[in-house]
């Protein structure tokens, strides 16, 4: 029987469409979803058959969530079998929006005077403004809890 009932699958659907939305690939948000719910480390060919993907799609996704602190990666002793297991830091993929809030901030502040004036640049400026503010409150939480995570 697969760990993934009816009910699951539509959780980690919703979950995959909400982090594809902010440029996870699919098989990896599927796959993150997937780990949170595992309450132990899971081996390439269990997740693969549970999330009805080739176990190449699930390696490569795995290494995505892994490359990006989304994944940690364990190995059983004595075996080359590898596993899979959510992380301690729930951070991963809410730090890459923080780069990009970053980046459009950047943007706003390096080119926006250059290209706009009148209206539009009291717009930008309230814009660069407004996205400082997101980026800084986004990364207080990410730290706050990275922190706090630590200290467990």
């Amino acid at each position: 029987m697969s760990f993934v009932t009816v009910e699951r699958r539509r959780f980690l659907e919703d979950l995959a469409a909400l982090l594809i939305s902010w440029g996870m690939p699919a098989h990896s948000a599927y796959l993150y979803g997937y780990l949170l719910l595992r309450n132990e480390p899971v081996g390439l060919s269990e997740m693969a058959a549970d999330l009805r993907m080739s176990k190449s799609q699930a390696c490569v996704a795995a290494k995505v969530l892994e490359e990006t602190s989304n994944a940690k990666k364990s190995k059983e002793p004595g075996s080359k079998r590898v596993f899979y297991s959510a992380p301690d830091d729930y951070s991963g993929p809410f730090i890459s929006q923080v780069d990009l809030m970053g980046s459009v901030t950047k943007l706003l502040q390096d080119k926006g005077p250059s290209v706009a004036f009148g209206n539009a640049s009291t717009r930008l400026q309230e814009l660069t403004a407004y996205c400082l503010a997101m980026r800084d409150a986004m990364d207080g939480v990410v730290r706050s809890f990275t922190r706090s995570n630590s200290k467990q």
